[in-house]
């Protein structure tokens, strides 16, 4: 499940799953690169959350996971809006289906303009 809204002057988006969960401390060290789970095989490379934070940090943003209410992983990134408001003119930020992201081998991505 995924909710998104704005928060104290933030975007703050959840992506929710229904898993098992993890321990506190895996949850920290899932941001680490390489890193995987033993007790489980989803064949990645243990990039993506490493990719992120980096991301979400240079937008002067948060990202964490948390203890999901009735089990799983509650991911969390916060994005301040003040500062998405100022490299965007004070444009807000939405996705256009006229204009499109393409990356070799890959369906097209709406593009956020």
């Amino acid at each position: 499940m995924v909710r998104a809204g704005a928060i104290d002057g933030a975007a703050e988006i959840h992506v929710i799953d229904q898993g098992p969960g993890m321990p506190e401390k895996e949850r920290e060290q899932a941001f680490e690169r390489f890193w995987s789970n033993d007790t489980t095989s989803s064949g990645g490379t243990g990039l993506g959350l490493s990719i992120v934070r980096r991301l979400v940090s240079a937008s002067r943003g948060k990202v964490e996971l948390r203890e999901a209410a009735g089990g799983g992983v509650d991911g969390v990134v916060r994005l301040p809006l003040a500062y998405a408001e100022s490299n965007t003119g004070g444009r807000l930020l939405r996705a256009s289906p006229s204009r499109r992201l393409s990356t070799a081998g890959s369906s097209p991505a709406p593009c956020l303009q």
